[in-house]
C-alpha cells in the first residue's frame, strides 16, 4: 500500500513538474500488478489468521489494507486519463497535496505495525511509547487528510471547467 501511494504521488508530481505523462501508464501497470499481489497476500494471510487469538482485528486490518490498495490502483488508472482531459494545474495541486498526505499516512502505518510487533505485557515501556506516538501521528494525519480532501472538493466544485475534469479528479 505504501508503494502504491508513493507511485501515485510521484506520478502526479512528475506530471505537474515536467508535463510528462510517460510514467502514468507504467505506474498504472505496476499498480495493477501490486494490487493483484496484495489480493493474493490477503487471501493467504486470511487463512493463517483464522487460527490466531482474536482473528477479527487482523481481518479488519487486512480488509482495510486491501481496500486502500484497490483505491490506489484505481487512482493510478485514472492518472492515465489526466493528460487527455488536461485539468488546470490549480486543480491538480490539491490532488498532489492529498496524495502526499496519504504517502505519509501509509508510511506511518508501516511504523505503527512495526512498533506493535514489539509491544508485550512485560516489554519495554519504550516499545509501547513508540506505538502510541505512531498512533497519535496517524490520528493527526487523518484530520489533516480530511481537511485536504474538503479543500480539494471545494476547488473542484468552484473551479472545474467541465464535468469531465470534475469526474476524473
Amino acid at each position: 500500500v505504501f508503494e502504491l501511494a508513493t507511485a501515485v504521488h510521484d506520478g502526479m508530481t512528475m506530471y505537474m513538474e515536467s508535463g510528462s505523462c510517460e510514467p502514468f501508464a507504467r505506474t498504472a501497470q505496476r499498480a495493477a500488478k501490486w494490487e493483484q499481489e496484495a489480493d493474493a497476500l490477503v487471501s493467504r494471510i486470511r487463512g493463517l489468521v483464522q487460527h490466531a487469538h482474536k482473528p477479527e482485528i487482523y481481518l479488519v486490518l487486512l480488509r482495510e489494507a486491501d481496500d486502500a490498495a484497490d483505491a490506489f490502483e484505481e487512482a493510478a488508472f485514472l492518472m492515465t486519463l489526466v493528460p487527455k482531459i488536461g485539468p488546470a494545474a490549480s486543480l491538480l495541486e490539491p490532488v498532489r497535496s492529498l496524495a502526499a498526505l496519504l504517502v505519509g499516512g501509509t508510511q506511518e502505518f508501516v511504523k505503527l505495525m512495526e512498533a506493535a510487533s514489539h509491544v508485550r505485557r512485560e516489554g519495554a515501556r519504550e516499545d509501547l511509547q513508540d506505538f502510541l506516538e505512531s498512533l497519535d501521528r496517524i490520528v493527526a494525519m487523518e484530520h489533516e487528510t480530511d481537511a485536504a480532501e474538503r479543500a480539494m472538493r471545494s476547488a473542484f466544485i468552484l473551479e472545474a471547467a467541465d464535468f469531465r475534469a470534475l469526474q476524473l479528479l
